[in-house]
This record gives C-alpha cells, structure tokens and sequence, in this order.
C-alpha cells in the first residue's frame, strides 16, 4: 500500500511542536497535482483547518514533491504563495552524500566493496559464525542503506573497527577444504582487494566525513533546531571538506600505518570531462547550505540587538527599515510597515529588561534566540504592543 504521510508544524506554549495526523492511502497516481489534492482535501475536509494560513511547507526531495513546476509544493504554493517551501534539511544532508559518492568511481568500487563483504559473510550462516568468532562480540558487518546516507556511516564503522580480524576470517575461509572452491576465491579476492593501499586509504578518508556528516544530521533531524543552525551547519561541513581536501599527506600517512610493506598500484586512468553538472561535495554542501540561509537570513534581524547607544543612530534605522520591508514584502498578509518602529522599540525593551537583571553573565547576554525572545512576549503579555514582531517570530519558528 502506498502511503502519504501528514505531518503538521504549529507553536504551543512558545515552543514549536510537530503532531503526525494520518496516512492518506494514494489509489490513483503520485503525480505532484494528485498528491496536492489529496492532502489539501483531508487538511480542509477532515482536519477542519484553513490552509491559506499555512505558512511554510517541507518535503524530502522527491521530483514529484519538490519539483520547481509539477511538484507538490510548486501546486500548493498555488493554492497559497505563502507556504513557502523549504526542502528537509536532513534529506538535503542525505542527497549530497549520495550524489558525492556517485560521481567518484573510486568511492563507488569501495562502498561496493562493503556491501559485498556484508553479502559475503550473511548469505552462509557458516561464514557468517566464521566472522562472529574472530570478532569477539565486537560490531559486525552491516548493510548499506539506499535511502538512508547515515546507514554508510555505521556499515562504515563497523568495518573500520574490524578490517583486520575481516582480513582473517576473509583468509581461514580461503583455505578451508569444506568450503566450495567458488566460496573459497571469492574470499582470497576480497582479502586481497582489502589489503590494497587504495582501499585503505578511502576507510581512512570516509571514516572522518562520514561520522561528521552523521553527527550534523542527528542535528538536522532535530524539531526544535532552527534554519540559522542548519545553514551554519552546512557552512561548517564545507569548511571541514575544503580543510580535507588539502590534508592528503596526513590521511595517506594514516593508511600507510595500516598496511606500511604495502604501494599504490600504478595505475593509469582515462581523464573524463568534467560535465556542468559534477559538483564536489563542498560545493553540493555549500548549494544545499544556501537555501536555508538564505530563508534563515530574513528574519536573523529580528535577534541582531545592538548595543543601546546604537539603536537610535541612522545607519541602525536604515538597517531596521531595510530588513522589516523585506520581510513585509515576503508576508504582505500578516505584516506591515509598522515592524520597522516595532523591532526597533522591542529591542529598546529587550535591552531594557536584561539590564534590570542581576549581573549574571549568562543572563545579562544581548544574544537571544527567536525562540527566547518569543517566549519574552508571552511572558511579559506585550503582544499587543508588538503584533507584527510577534507574527514575525512565530514564522521564524515554523
């Protein structure tokens, strides 16, 4: 049975929360207008909820839900201009490995090379007990994750923390008379592809990217982390791939600790063209990293509190004036030109309050998330003084 999932995203006591709703079954087709209808139908229908007040929406990215002109969102944006879409931050984490990865033979043949020796060892529960008895209870082998990019990462790590009691069982099985002589080379073929310099050297280098990239998608994959986080996240993944990329000698000297008797193989390789459509992963990461961004910076503003004797001051004016006609322009619906005093007589607030404060350090700080500062609203009761910050805060958490 195939299956839509709803998830709804709405703010209850000054916290984002997400509530799952229901599966709709889809009977017909997957097309981007089909998927569309249906979900506009039980939102309205079923839900009771009015959907020209939706306000944002998210999807993985799938052609038929993210796509710019039959897409899902492009026939829900339609319906209503202002749920702006924003691609799930995670999957985008996802799709960028994927794509890294497909674009490099190398890395290829050395995934390959993991899940064959996963498919080795699991498909005889002989070869299977072979690989438990030199393991010692440590993690075994696991399987890679087509749709799951952080699956690399623990089948990864499973074979890292092993390689050399694999090696060994690779070797007993090889020269084990009970086995079939199909088994018996396909296991000297594994052993010795692993005992290559090459594929060493890729478990050194995908060791490191993939337990980064798989503690900023445990991140990602947080309700409450906001769109600055994730696009300073993704910011911080090209910083730490551009820093790998001239760090060759280190991670070499790494490999070769592994196997020290052991050469590259002189190989030579065909040079390809590098089509429009290649990326490297800094780059995919830096793409990816600009959309959340580039959302996240219409409202940074509204958290930016200046020191007191510079919120009165022209260029601070004009900054406030710039920004707030932004985000208007953006929510013609539910702002209005009146944010531009309001943010600037919040933050005169805001200052106010926390220098009343005792001298705590970490109390006094002029750095205040979305969330803190929408919390101060309800908290104080002001949100009459300041409608359209308030409005203004509550998408900023959506």
């Amino acid at each position: 049975m195939d299956q839509l999932s709803v998830v709804i995203r709405y703010i209850k006591d000054e916290q984002p929360v997400e509530r799952f709703l229901t599966f709709i079954e889809l009977k017909t087709n997957h097309t981007g207008d089909e998927l569309a209808k249906q979900t506009l139908q039980y939102l309205e229908e079923h839900c009771g909820l009015d959907f020209s007040k939706c306000r944002g929406q998210s999807y993985d990215n799938a052609a038929n839900l993210s796509g710019h002109y039959n897409g899902m969102q492009q026939k829900l944006l339609e319906a209503n201009p202002l749920a702006i879409y924003i691609p799930c931050v995670a999957h985008s984490l996802n799709l960028v490995g994927r794509s890294t990865v497909d674009c490099c033979l190398a890395t290829v043949n050395f995934f390959s090379l993991v899940q064959n020796l996963y498919n080795f060892f699991s498909g005889s529960t002989i070869r299977w007990r072979i690989l438990k008895d030199h393991l010692d209870n440590e993690s075994v082998l696991k399987s890679l994750s087509e749709t799951r990019w952080e699956a690399h990462a623990k089948a990864k790590s499973a074979f890292s923390q092993t390689y050399n009691k694999i090696i060994c069982a690779l070797d007993v099985i090889s020269v084990d008379d009970m086995q079939k002589g199909e088994t018996r080379r396909e296991a000297a073929n594994l052993s010795n592809k692993l005992q290559e310099l090459e594929y060493v050297f890729m478990l050194v280098m995908w060791e490191e990217i993939l337990q980064t990239f798989r503690k900023v998608s445990k991140v990602l994959q947080d309700p409450e982390v906001t769109l600055e986080t994730c696009a300073n996240l993704y910011k911080s993944l090209v910083d730490f791939l551009e820093k790998l990329r001239s760090d060759f000698d280190s991670l070499d000297a790494r490999a070769k600790e592994k196997l020290p008797d052991v050469e590259y193989k002189d190989t030579r390789q065909r040079r390809r063209k590098k089509m429009p459509n290649d990326g490297s992963a800094p780059e995919r990461c830096e793409k990816r990293g600009e959309i959340y961004k580039e959302t996240a910076d219409k409202f940074s503003f509204l958290n930016k509190i200046p020191d007191a004797d510079k919120i009165m001051c022209p260029d601070q004016t004009a900054e406030y004036r710039q920004h707030s006609t932004n985000l208007v322009n953006t929510y013609p619906e539910d702002l209005n030109t009146e944010l531009i005093t309001e943010v600037q007589q919040f933050h005169s607030y805001i200052i106010s309050k926390i220098s009343s404060r005792p001298s705590d350090p970490a109390r006094t700080s002029l750095h205040q998330t979305h969330a803190q500062l929408y919390k101060i609203i309800h908290d104080d009761k002001i949100e009459s003084a300041f409608p359209n910050v308030e409005t203004a805060l509550r998408f900023s958490l959506r």
